[in-house]
C-alpha cells in the first residue's frame, strides 16, 4: 500500500469501472495532444536555419544580415523556442494523470513522466528529425520519386539534426537548470498569491517546502540520454555537451533535494521500472537508428546490430516480467523479514497503528493529530506525547469549568 502521505484521498472512492473509463479518456486525450503538438514542432523546425527564417519572414532579412545577431538567432533561437514550448507540457500531463483516478500521488507522477517522455520521443526526436529532413530534401525530389529515394534522403539528412539537438542540450544546461535554482516562477507566484492570502494559516502554507517535480525532471534527463546514445556514433560532438548537462543537473538537483524540496512520497521502488524502461527504450531507438544508417551504407554489420537490438528488446521484456511481479506480490523473503521485525507486537497494536496512519485526514481531530506524528507512530516518544496531550486537554477543561463565569462554562472556555 502507498504511504499515508502519498495517498490521494479524492481517488480512493472511485470504483474500478470509473478508473477504467477515466484511463481510456485520458489515453485518447494524450494521443490527441501529442498529435496536435506536432504543429509547434513543425514551426520550430521551420526556423531552425537562417534560410528558412528568411523564407518564412522576409522582412527580418536586413536584421539577420548583422553578424552577431545572425549567430545568436541561429545558435539559440530554435533550442530556446523548443524549451519554452515544452515548459507547459509536464503540468498538462500531470493534470491528466490526476484525472485517471490512481490511488497515490507517486503513481500520478510516474504516469505523467511516461506521457511526457513519449511526447519527447515521438514529437521532438522523431518529429524534428523527420520534418527537418523533409524540408531539406524537398527541393531535390522530383515528381516521380520512389519510396527508396525518400528513405535514402531521410537517412542521409538525419545526422544533420545533431546540431539542433546540441543547441537544445546547451539551452537545458545553461538556462533551464540555473532557472530551477532561481525559482523565479515560484517567487512570482508567491507575491501574486499574497494578495489573496488573508489568514496566517494561508501565509504559512505558502512557505511550506514543495514536492520535487519528478514528472518533468526524469523525462528531461532520459531524453538527453536518448540524444546521447543516438548521436554519439554519427555526431560524437554531442557527448561533451551531454556530459556537462548531466553534471550540472546532478549539482542542481543535489542542492534542490537537500535545501529546497521535501519528498514526503515514496514509490517503494516502482519508479525504477519506469526509469529502466526509459533507458531500454532509448537504447533500442539508438540501435534502430544504427540499423538504418548501416543499411544505407550497405554494411554487413547490420545483421550484428539487428541481433543486438533484438536482445535489448527481449531483455527489457523479461526484466519487466520478472521484476514487475515484485511490486504487486510481496516476495517470501521480504514477508519473512517483516514478520521477524514485528514479531513482538500484537495484532491489535499493529491494526491500531495502521488505523492511525491511514485514517482520512478530514475525519481526524486537529488537536489530536499532526502530520509529523506519522513518522513517530509506534514509538515510545509518540505514545508519551499523546498521553501528555490528553492530560493537558483534560486539565484545561477542568480549569475552564471551575473558573467559568455565571453566564455559562462555554464563555469561560472561549
Amino acid at each position: 500500500a502507498p504511504l499515508p502521505t502519498d495517498l490521494s484521498w479524492r481517488n480512493l472512492k472511485l470504483r474500478w469501472w470509473e478508473r477504467w473509463f477515466r484511463k481510456q479518456l485520458v489515453t485518447v486525450a494524450t494521443a490527441v495532444m501529442i498529435l496536435f503538438f506536432l504543429l509547434p514542432i513543425t514551426a520550430i523546425s521551420g526556423i531552425s536555419t537562417l534560410q528558412n527564417i528568411e523564407e518564412t519572414a522576409p522582412w527580418v532579412k536586413p536584421v539577420l544580415e548583422i553578424g552577431p545577431i545572425a549567430h545568436i538567432v541561429q545558435g539559440f533561437l530554435p533550442g530556446l523556442a523548443l524549451a519554452i514550448a515544452l515548459a507547459v507540457m509536464p503540468f498538462i500531463f500531470k493534470a491528466l494523470s490526476a484525472l485517471e483516478g490512481v490511488p497515490s500521488y507517486s503513481q500520478e507522477d510516474m504516469r505523467a513522466a511516461t506521457k511526457y517522455f513519449f511526447l519527447l520521443v515521438v514529437d521532438v526526436f522523431m518529429g524534428i528529425s523527420a520534418v527537418r529532413s523533409v524540408l531539406q530534401q524537398l527541393d531535390h525530389w522530383n515528381e516521380a520519386f520512389s519510396l527508396v529515394e525518400i528513405i535514402t534522403s531521410l537517412g542521409e539528412s538525419v545526422p544533420d539534426t545533431s546540431a539542433f539537438f546540441i543547441q537544445y542540450i546547451i539551452i537545458c544546461t545553461c538556462i533551464s537548470q540555473p532557472f530551477q535554482l532561481i525559482r523565479l516562477n515560484k517567487l512570482l507566484t508567491y507575491f501574486i498569491g499574497s494578495i489573496c492570502r488573508r489568514t496566517p494559516r494561508e501565509q504559512r502554507a505558502a512557505w511550506l517546502p514543495p514536492h520535487p517535480y519528478f514528472h518533468s525532471a526524469i523525462p528531461n534527463v532520459m531524453f538527453i540520454f536518448l540524444l546521447s546514445v543516438v548521436y554519439m556514433t554519427v555526431a560524437p560532438l554531442v557527448l561533451p555537451f551531454a556530459c556537462l548537462c548531466f553534471y550540472v543537473t546532478r549539482k542542481c538537483w543535489t542542492h534542490q533535494l537537500s535545501f529546497v524540496f521535501e519528498n514526503q512520497r515514496d514509490t517503494l521502488g516502482k519508479s525504477w521500472m519506469h526509469i529502466f524502461n526509459f533507458a531500454a527504450t532509448s537504447l533500442a531507438i539508438a540501435q534502430l537508428a544504427m540499423v538504418g544508417i548501416l543499411t544505407l551504407k550497405f554494411s554487413a554489420s547490420v545483421l550484428f546490430m539487428v541481433v543486438i537490438m533484438t536482445l535489448t528488446i527481449v531483455y527489457q521484456y523479461f526484466q519487466n516480467r520478472r521484476s514487475g511481479r515484485n511490486f504487486h506480490i510481496m516476495p517470501l523473503d521480504v514477508a519473512a523479514a517483516l514478520d521477524a521485525k514485528y514479531a513482538d507486537l500484537s495484532m491489535t497494536t499493529l491494526i491500531q497503528h495502521y488505523n492511525e496512519d491511514y485514517y482520512p485526514p478530514p475525519l481526524k481531530k486537529s488537536n489530536l493529530w499532526r502530520p509529523g506524528d506519522i513518522r513517530n507512530v509506534g514509538s515510545d516518544e509518540h505514545e508519551d506525547d499523546q498521553h501528555q496531550l490528553y492530560a493537558d486537554q483534560s486539565y484545561g477543561q477542568n480549569s475552564a469549568s471551575t473558573s467559568a463565569p455565571p453566564g455559562g462554562a462555554q464563555y469561560g472556555t472561549l
